[in-house]
């Protein structure tokens, strides 16, 4: 029996960062975008209560956590296409600042079942890196480096699709 409900893992979901997959991408965590503020309440001198509400028309940036298994040659982020040879915060930085277009990163949802060509999604719009995971901690008992890599972006929007 199909499941209805959305199975993550075998290439049900997938996220390309600047137009290219990630090697080994464990997890992406997408905090949303919220209003730049709840709400203000108006409240006239003269009344006993708010007699309306101001909602913003504005989004606050959007958060992406990323962590990806380190490789044997190099360090995390150049698993980030575009930011190859870099070597520290700032070297990323750099090289985000001259890149001719803004960054963008895509989450894309597949079904399992029949309508499997039937897809849906987000781009997230003008990605940057915040901060990467260079720290270092060798222990006898680890077998692998998990490395947490924080991006914000200016918005996303929806995909829908067939192939």
């Amino acid at each position: 029996m199909q499941t209805q409900t959305r199975l993550v893992g075998s290439g049900f979901t997938s996220f390309t960062f600047n137009g290219k997959a990630i090697a080994f991408l464990d997890e992406v965590h997408d905090s949303g975008q919220q209003p730049i503020r709840q709400y203000e309440a108006v409240t006239p001198l003269d009344a006993p209560y708010p007699v309306e509400f101001a909602l913003p028309r504005v989004r606050a940036e959007g958060t992406l956590q990323l962590v990806v298994r380190e490789l044997w040659n190099q360090p995390v982020w150049w698993a980030l296409n575009g930011l190859t040879g870099s070597w520290n915060i700032v070297d990323v930085y750099n090289m985000m600042a001259n890149t001719k277009t803004p960054i963008l990163a895509t989450t894309v949802i597949r079904s399992p079942t029949a309508n499997a060509n039937v897809w849906r999604g987000w781009t997230y719009h003008n990605c940057v890196v915040t901060a990467i995971d260079d720290r270092e901690a060798v222990q006898i008992g680890t077998l692998t480096f998990p490395r947490n890599l924080s991006l914000i972006y200016a918005y996303k929007t929806g995909l829908q699709g067939q192939l």
